[in-house]
C-alpha cells in the first residue's frame, strides 16, 4: 500500500477504531450487568449540570452509595453510555426518577464491586455511536480494498509507427 494511502488509513483507524473498541466494551459491560448481583443503595446526589456555550448541554450529576462485603462504595453510573447524551430533557427526566435519599437497587460487578450501575440497559446513544464508528471503519475498509484491487499492470504505450517521409 502506498504511503499516501497508509497514513490516512492509520489515522482513520485510530480516530474511529479506538473509540469503537471502547464503546463496544461498554456495551458488553452493560449486557453483562444484567447478571450482576444486586445490593441496596441510596442516592446521595441528584442534579442537572448545564454547560454554557453556543448550544447548551446538560449532564446528570447523580451519585449513590452501596455496600458490598462490609465496604461502602460510591458510583455515578446510571446506565452505561449515558455520558454520550447531552440532552436537557433526558437529564431532567433521569434526575426526576432518582431523588436524594431514595433507596435503589445497585447492580455491581461480582469481582470488582466498584463497577456498578443503576440500570442494566444500554444507552441508545451508545448504540448510535458504535454504529457510526463501525460504519466509518467499514467505509474506510471498503475504500482501501477497492484501492488495493485497482489494475496495477503497467499500461502499454502505443507504438509509434513512422511513416516514410514524403520527398516531395
Amino acid at each position: 500500500m502506498p504511503i499516501d494511502q497508509l497514513i490516512p488509513a492509520l489515522v482513520g483507524a485510530t480516530l474511529f477504531g479506538v473509540p469503537a473498541f471502547l464503546l463496544i466494551r461498554l456495551w458488553l459491560r452493560a449486557l453483562a450487568s444484567r447478571r450482576w448481583p444486586i445490593a441496596e443503595g441510596r442516592i446521595t446526589r441528584s442534579a442537572v449540570s448545564l454547560s454554557a456555550g453556543k448550544k447548551e448541554q446538560a449532564s446528570v450529576q447523580l451519585t449513590y452509595e452501596y455496600e458490598v462485603g462490609g465496604k461502602t462504595y460510591r458510583s455515578d453510573t446510571v446506565r452505561f453510555g449515558d455520558f454520550l447524551n447531552f440532552s436537557k430533557s433526558d437529564a431532567y427526566a433521569t434526575v426526576a426518577r432518582f431523588s436524594v435519599g431514595q433507596r435503589v437497587e445497585v447492580r455491581h460487578h461480582p469481582r470488582r464491586p466498584e463497577r456498578a450501575t443503576l440500570e442494566a440497559k444500554v444507552s441508545g446513544f451508545l448504540i448510535m455511536w458504535v454504529v457510526i464508528c463501525l460504519g466509518v471503519l467499514a467505509s474506510m475498509g471498503l475504500g482501501l480494498a477497492k484501492a488495493g484491487t485497482e489494475d496495477k499492470t503497467p499500461q502499454k504505450t502505443p507504438e509509434v509507427v513512422e511513416s516514410p517521409e514524403d520527398p516531395g
